[in-house]
């Protein structure tokens, strides 16, 4: 960090395929306005859904490869709209999602992920902070299904499958700081905010992101 420069804050919002993290984000942003910039991995910047849709585009590819090709997408985020941002950033999505799906084929461990997007940019860092959308599997795809959203190779995943990456995130959200993972974590049940009134889910926004308003 630059001396005097003021400590903006790097929030992820994750959860697996489903979870309504498109939703809470575009809630976020009404609710917050311009307090905040949004970005989005692996998109956000032209490099970014260039790579983006290379991956989405050949799903044979290794897991090496598509850990290659995310680094990539995440450094153009991270230099072109993150490291001088002078507000705190919101991201759709981060590094844990890489830690989650990428490891899944055994081919690389979470050091090895790391490894790459630190190899890729010297200015790599973990969210300071991660809000996990927790969601039934069930009910997620259900809610796929009905919202007739447009969806791709990782929708298409048994139910069995999507737990498994639910339990997945839950670990990677319990491991210390000192491993890489971000330094706090907030775990919200999706389907219960999202039966919340407006009134009560603005609540519990401010209620997360009011301290990280800069």
């Amino acid at each position: 960090m630059k001396e005097g420069k003021i400590k903006m804050f790097r929030i992820a919002i994750e959860g697996g395929e489903g979870a309504g993290k498109t939703t809470f984000i575009k809630a976020l942003k009404k609710l917050f306005n311009d307090q905040f910039n949004y970005v989005q991995e692996p998109g956000s910047t032209s490099i970014g859904l260039k790579e983006r849709q290379y991956i989405l585009e050949n799903p044979e590819l290794s897991e090496s490869e598509k850990a290659k090709h995310f680094a990539i997408a995440r450094k153009s985020v991270n230099h072109e709209l993150v490291i001088d941002s002078t507000k705190s950033v919101i991201f759709d999505r981060s590094i844990i999602s890489s830690l989650v799906y990428q490891t899944e084929s055994g081919e690389l461990t979470r050091q090895d992920i790391i490894k790459i997007n630190k190899d890729v940019d010297h200015d790599f860092a973990f969210p300071d902070v991660v809000v996990f959308l927790d969601i039934d599997p069930e009910f997620a795809m259900n809610r796929i299904h009905k919202n007739n959203r447009e969806t791709n190779y990782l929708d298409d995943q048994p139910i069995e499958q999507m737990n498994h990456i639910r339990s997945k995130f839950l670990e990677e959200l319990q491991l210390p700081s000192t491993v890489g993972s971000s330094k706090v974590q907030y775990v919200l049940d999706s389907k219960l905010f999202s039966e919340l009134d407006d009134l009560q889910q603005q609540q519990q926004m401010h209620a997360i992101f009011d301290k990280y308003i800069i």
